[in-house]
């Protein structure tokens, strides 16, 4: 009977119980547990549990509502926090700098595009992010205009510290970080705004003058007038070549692919396409500079990462300000290293791909598939934080000190207001009804 119990024991490892094991004549064989346990009695089985709720990206009280649904044994709420605090935040955190620290290495004497989209920073050719900042909003007087100022300025002073020689900084019309990079432009640094919320826009706006009753004809030129706006942008080297090609779109939708004057400094006044098919009363060119121009920087690539961040933070939960941050270093880990996954093939050795359906553009795209996550680096974090609670002569239910520069050392609430006493809200409501 010991020996099945032996066998099974590592099967048993996420749910714990002491059993005393009494045969028929009342001799007792010893008590066990399923659990293998740490030091100061801590389940083992518990202790993972928590963290990997964690650092797959799943919340304490949904996982518990699952287990209460199945009449699971769970860790308590208080003991999920404890560790989560004690123990993860500080793993994942020296595992983030280890991380950035081989990364920015692989860097090291190249000049960098840097791409910056609220509190992230990501080199252009490797999508890679390189550092990124939390910021709330208690260190800005809870002005939330300014938070992305302050966390670029401090990404960028990281950068620039580690030696990463930043050569363009790509970011929206943000007016603060504007004024802002006229200042660090003197160190060398050039400042661009990002092409994609540009051409963006344009949609945007080109989809509202369509709905008029005058300008439906517009509709079907939407994305062609979009995507000349992005070969305007990748072929002109000025202002003025960029106004000639750009401006030649009023030509064409009129089916007019010459003129007189030239719009730019180069002379150039016909469109950049070559033939098209008679038969094409609405000139749709697929060809010529009716395409998605590639090469452009833009941060469209992490517009998609900050949608795989919430699978870290979703947005109907609360967080502190240490397990916010964690949370965002544990999408960025995700997202850096499973950037260089492979294209999975089919049997017949094509390139497996899959469709999405677009339901704001009303259109389907096809994409490559990758290989599935691995995330290997999980298991090295699970070991490091299991080992910080050997190592632990303190223990974990001891009140902790808040971390410098936690901003809960400005203000005990995010609130601009301090929350009032159970009675005055009472008193407060029964004065209304009267």
């Amino acid at each position: 009977m010991l020996s099945l119990i032996n066998k099974t024991e590592c099967k048993l490892s996420f749910v714990h119980f002491f059993n005393n094991q009494v045969c028929k004549e009342g001799h007792s064989n010893g008590r066990w547990c399923s659990q293998p346990l740490l030091n100061r009695r801590v389940h083992s089985g518990d202790f993972l549990i928590s963290a990997t709720t964690v650092l797959s990206g799943n919340n304490f009280s949904k996982l518990k509502l699952w287990a209460d649904m199945l009449k699971l044994k769970f860790p308590s709420e208080q003991q999920f926090f404890r560790v989560q605090g004690a123990y993860l935040v500080p793993t994942v955190d020296s595992y983030w700098q280890e991380h950035q620290q081989d990364l920015i290495q692989s860097f090291h004497g190249q000049d960098v595009i840097v791409l910056v989209l609220l509190l992230h920073l990501d080199e252009n050719d490797s999508k890679k992010i390189l550092t990124l900042k939390t910021i709330d909003k208690r260190e800005t007087d809870r002005k939330s205009a300014a938070m992305e100022k302050k966390a670029l300025k401090a990404c960028l002073e990281e950068l620039l510290d580690k030696d990463v020689c930043v050569k363009e900084l790509v970011t929206d019309g943000h007016l603060g970080i504007t004024a802002m990079m006229n200042y660090k432009e003197q160190k060398g640094i050039f400042h661009s705004h990002d092409i994609w919320h540009v051409a963006k826009n344009l949609g945007k706006k080109l989809t509202k003058l369509s709905l008029k009753k005058d300008n439906r004809i517009l509709r079907d030129w939407i994305k062609d007038i979009v995507n000349h706006f992005w070969y305007a942008c990748k072929v002109a080297e000025t202002e003025a070549q960029f106004k000639g090609i750009w401006v030649s779109v009023l030509h064409h939708v009129t089916d007019e692919h010459e003129w007189l004057i030239s719009y730019g400094d180069d002379g150039c006044n016909e469109c950049h396409h070559g033939p098209l098919a008679a038969q094409d009363q609405k000139c749709c060119s697929s060809e010529g500079p009716f395409f998605c121009g590639d090469g452009q920087t833009s941060t469209a690539e992490l517009e998609g990462f900050h949608q795989h961040l919430l699978m870290y933070c979703a947005k109907r939960f609360a967080y502190t300000p240490p397990v916010y941050r964690m949370r965002n270093l544990l999408a960025a880990l995700d997202h850096n290293l499973h950037q260089d996954r492979s294209v999975q093939f089919n049997k017949n050795g094509s390139m497996r791909l899959r469709r999405v359906f677009n339901k704001k553009s009303g259109r389907w795209s096809v994409y490559p598939v990758k290989e599935q996550k691995k995330y290997q680096y999980i298991r090295t974090m699970l070991k490091r934080a299991l080992r910080l609670r050997l190592d632990d002569r303190v223990g974990m239910s001891q009140k902790r000190v808040l971390e410098e520069g936690d901003p809960r050392r400005i203000s005990k609430n995010l609130a601009p207001l301090s929350p009032k006493a159970t009675k005055e809200i009472v008193l407060e409501q029964k004065s209304r009804f009267k």
